[in-house]
């Protein structure tokens, strides 16, 4: 469905939703409607075969994965290119505090990738003393992945580089499982709690709560959110050092994180041949009419870092906080709150900002490419549980659970 007036109408509901993975050519949702009952998958795109599809709806292994016994020492993380083939596959692993001593890494083949000769899915168990626990594939064809040593005690964690998804399935079929690490280029020596990548970079943010990120193509450095040194090593963002991040998306040439406090911080460009420029990256005088503290927007402060802007969030005259956000290939949507007194909601708001060419966000807002953040007004006042965007489109939940699309 698409947003603006009248109200928008869901495409799903459900007592519990989670987006799980979001490509521009597919979504993969998780609805459960009691804690008693199991867990459903649904999967929507155009980029799975009929066989890949029914593994992810119907797969009991993938399922138990997200049961009530099991949500506490699994996780499951889908990976994929959110531009170009979509979802690629999914890893199993367990938590820290333990659990299956088998990383189980299942990858889906391409159209070009069966014509050559490879399986549709291929499920991989992983036994050695090295687990799994994510992938990332860069549109530059590289594949990072994270890995953990087994066991609770133990605490050598690493971020790897491969050349390409084949190497992965190379690596993933050796002998007895065991991965030769020796032959990979070592970008960090932690694992993110949260990771995204875009058309350029990959961010991670740290147990610690800082930000990193990293590079292969130096073309764009405003990306990195920090000055380029040659190193394709993920570095700390200083600009953001002092802050406790909570919050991390990415898409296109954009960038954000979020702050304990409900601050947020974006950094990046818009995407090469844009019909427009965002105003929070922008010099004031550079933009017809300037940039102004409206009563309801979002806009830059004043002095401003050379990578990284610090936004300020208004609803009706009052400051307000983030709590969530998400970034598509060139389009950024927003969810703020205002907090009074006893720590009680007095307002709600959705905003918007960006390449609008396609309805992404929402037929209220009628221009190609919106250059200043305007608000959603069809979700006034609604609580968003969770924004997703990725390609040219953009999902947000809200509170009774039902689930709004545009594209």
């Amino acid at each position: 469905m698409t947003l603006g007036n009248p109200p928008p109408q869901p495409t799903l509901k459900s007592p519990t939703i989670k987006i799980l993975y979001s490509s521009w050519s597919d979504t993969i949702l998780l609805t459960q409607t009691t804690p008693l009952e199991p867990p459903k998958l649904h999967y929507t795109g155009t980029t799975l075969t009929p066989t890949q599809t029914t593994h992810i709806t119907s797969s009991v292994y993938l399922h138990s994965a997200f049961t009530t016994t099991n949500v506490n020492t699994t996780t499951v993380n889908f990976f994929g290119s959110a531009m170009h083939d979509g979802v690629r596959g999914y890893v199993i692993s367990s938590s820290e505090e333990g659990g299956s001593d088998i990383s189980r890494i299942v990858l889906f083949a391409t159209d070009t990738e069966m014509n050559a000769g490879e399986k549709e899915l291929h499920i991989y168990n992983v036994h050695a003393d090295i687990e799994i626990t994510n992938v990332k594939i860069l549109s530059g064809g590289q594949v990072l992945f994270s890995t953990r040593a087994r066991g609770a005690a133990c605490h050598d964690e690493r971020m790897l580089c491969l050349q390409s998804f084949e190497e992965l399935r190379m690596y993933l079929g050796a002998l007895d499982g065991v991965l030769e690490e020796s032959r990979m280029e070592v970008v960090a020596s932690r694992v993110p709690v949260q990771w995204c990548t875009n058309a350029t970079t990959s961010v991670a943010l740290m147990a610690d709560a800082r930000v990193y990120t990293c590079t292969f193509d130096p073309r764009y450095p405003k990306c990195l959110g920090r000055s380029y040194d040659g190193s394709s090593k993920y570095k700390i963002v200083p600009f953001l050092s002092e802050t406790q991040v909570v919050k991390i998306a990415s898409g296109g040439y954009l960038s954000a994180a979020l702050g304990a406090d409900g601050e947020m911080y974006v950094w990046g460009q818009v995407c090469p041949g844009s019909a427009g420029k965002l105003a929070v990256l922008e010099d004031a005088m550079l933009l017809e009419g300037g940039i102004s503290a409206r009563e309801t927007g979002i806009d830059a402060e004043g002095e401003q870092d050379e990578f990284v802007k610090c936004l300020r969030v208004r609803i009706d005259g009052r400051e307000a906080r983030v709590y969530d956000v998400a970034i598509g290939h060139g389009h950024v949507v927003v969810a703020a709150e205002v907090v009074g007194v006893g720590g009680r909601v007095r307002n709600r708001a959705v905003f918007a900002a960006g390449d609008n060419s396609r309805s992404q966000l929402g037929v209220a807002l009628r221009k190609e490419f919106i250059e200043e953040f305007e608000e959603i007004t069809a979700l006034r006042d609604e609580r968003v549980t969770q924004l997703a965007a990725a390609g040219w489109s953009s999902h947000v939940v809200l509170h009774d659970n039902d689930i709004a699309t545009q594209a």
